[in-house]
């Protein structure tokens, strides 16, 4: 069970990021990347996953919490539901 979830994956509270083990979705989510591109590659790059979650973690703690989604807005990789597109400059009206 993760941290703080509660039946259908709820957390139970709502502060708390979701974790599995003691990593955080975005941790995850560069080790998952990194193996993936480790498996096409050589696996020589295996051994980066460790000191580029400590390095991210690092520069994670410097800034405020959910960065690494406005990151992805702003390179236009992903989008937020009612808000203009990420190279929006001036809004009418």
């Amino acid at each position: 069970m993760m941290n703080g979830a509660v039946g259908q994956g709820f957390p139970r509270y709502l502060h708390r990021p979701y974790r599995l083990l003691w990593f955080e979705r975005d941790e995850l989510g560069l080790m998952a990347g990194l193996y993936v591109i480790s498996v096409f590659t050589t696996f020589k790059l295996l051994l980066l996953i460790p000191p580029a979650v400590i390095f991210f973690r690092k520069e994670k703690r410097k800034r405020p919490r959910g960065f690494v989604v406005h990151i992805f807005y702003r390179l236009g990789l992903t989008s937020f539901r009612g808000y203009p597109g990420s190279f929006v400059k001036k809004l009418r009206g």
